[in-house]
């Protein structure tokens, strides 16, 4: 067994299956007693090639010294290794669980899949990564198990795009709120609670959500106090019962000077430009955010970008370098370029113009996924479905579910059948509609499928189990 030094390593153990414990705390002996012998395959590993630690076998040591090489920070076996051996366990986790069919998300085996990968990301900026990097191991992982694990070399794209944007969404969550955080906890000693006000905070303003506030503060050996928070939360979900009664959709007051309680209006489907007043705004460390009375700036959501352009008075130009949704509000990001933004200043009347060719590009990209998606339905069969994308003015991303890694012949005639139905230059209208909900063939299609997937997740969960 293991000692309180190095002097011994646990290689096995033993565990007598013998009784059911209840719930009220009785034990019932099992009807087939058995013994779980826990000899893994990387203690396997490990005794064969003679190492005393898992990391030192061969199948860890292609994945660090990649990670060593792509980060230009060298690996030891000390505490100054541990993000290296971090990321290189959990990019096995991370991946052979997309390429089972897991997917990242906010529940179930999705939300424990994100959890890890954030982990991972959070020690990859230890080694001074701000871009996508774990995804840059798949290659690594696929070179050196695909034979045992064929699914990880046939799927290695589409890991590595699922990976890469979760790592970008995280990215930008993370840089927001890390200087926050350590603001937060400088003052705490090992073992305090973060104040749930806090907490909220962190969520309600820098969308950082809780369970990453409880890995960093896992990390520096402090608790976060989840009941606050909770309370936190539910008061805020009151005021926006509350407000939503009125036609208001607020955001917390902290720091904000407020000129109106109006709701924005979006005219972007119609305008590109317009005259608008602001409703509420605030500045820190020289980033303005700003709430209009009316906006032609769509805010970034479903994977496509948000917009950038300038807000124009007789005193102020504000360049508008995004625009995203925080809590339902549409926030324009802005920095001052001609005046000085105060109280007088930010109550005038504005012109607010959208960059209208960045847009047009973004047009031209969101347009080019749902020719994507019908080409790859067309080619590969009608069970692909959309699992999430990002559209830019530079690029698109387009995520999909297919069993198999589609062939260079195949990915030929996506390209061939998307480039001649762009050829065509059809023409483009625009129609503003009302929602019709109704029960379709291809939503019943699409209900079929998503019933498929959960059935495969159960089991697969079932599998973990045995």
């Amino acid at each position: 067994m293991n000692g309180e030094n190095d002097r011994y390593i646990e290689i096995w153990n033993n565990v007598f299956m013998q009784y059911e414990r209840v719930s009220d705390g009785s034990l019932i002996p099992l009807k087939a007693k058995n013994v779980d012998t826990g000899m893994g395959f990387e203690r396997i590993c490990a005794i064969l090639q003679g190492k005393t630690s898992n990391y030192d076998t061969d199948v860890f040591t292609p994945i660090i010294a990649k990670i060593a090489e792509l980060s230009g920070v060298p690996y030891n076996d000390g505490e100054a290794g541990t993000p290296h051996r971090v990321i290189a366990d959990h990019i096995r986790a991370i991946s052979f669980a997309i390429a089972d069919g897991a997917l990242p998300s906010n529940e179930g085996r999705g939300y424990v899949l994100r959890r890890i990968l954030r982990r991972a990301s959070r020690f990859a900026r230890l080694l001074g990564q701000k871009k996508p990097f774990i995804c840059q191991l798949v290659q690594v992982l696929a070179d050196t198990m695909g034979d045992a694990f064929p699914e990880i070399r046939e799927r290695k794209e589409f890991v590595a795009s699922v990976i890469k944007s979760e790592e970008e969404s995280f990215i930008r969550t993370l840089d927001a709120g890390l200087e926050r955080f350590a603001a937060i906890s400088a003052d705490l000693k090992k073992g305090d609670k973060i104040p749930g006000d806090k907490v909220f905070l962190l969520y309600d303003t820098y969308g950082f959500p809780p369970d990453l506030t409880g890995i960093l503060a896992e990390e520096k050996g402090l608790l976060i106090d989840e009941e606050g928070y909770e309370k936190c939360m539910e008061e805020q979900k009151a005021r926006a019962r509350a407000n939503m009664k009125q036609g208001i959709n607020t955001m917390g007051t902290e720091g904000w000077t407020q000129y109106s309680e109006e709701s924005t209006k979006f005219v972007g489907y119609e305008l590109s430009a317009c005259e608008t007043k602001v409703v509420r705004w605030r500045e820190d460390k020289g980033v303005l955010s700003i709430v209009l009375e009316t906006s032609p700036f769509y805010a970034e959501m479903g994977g496509q970008v948000g917009d950038k352009g300038t807000l124009v008075s007789a005193d102020l130009e504000i360049d508008v370098f995004d625009t995203v949704k925080v809590n339902d509000t549409a926030l324009c990001r802005g920095k001052v370029k001609k005046g000085t933004a105060n109280e007088e200043t930010m109550g005038a009347v504005f012109m607010a113009t959208v960059d209208n060719d960045r847009r047009n590009d973004i047009r031209k990209n969101h347009s080019a996924t749902h020719l994507l998606q019908a080409a790859l339905r067309e080619v590969l069969g009608t069970h692909v479905q959309q699992q999430g994308s990002f559209v830019s003015n530079e690029l698109l991303r387009f995520d999909f579910s297919h069993f198999n890694a589609m062939t260079a012949e195949e990915i030929q005639k996506v390209e061939d059948i998307v480039n001649a139905k762009v050829m065509e230059c059809l023409p483009v209208n625009t129609q503003v509609m009302g929602v019709v909900w109704r029960r379709s063939p291809r939503r019943e299609d699409g209900l079929r499928q998503r019933r498929i997937f959960q059935g495969t997740l159960r089991r697969l969960a079932r599998a973990e189990h045995r």
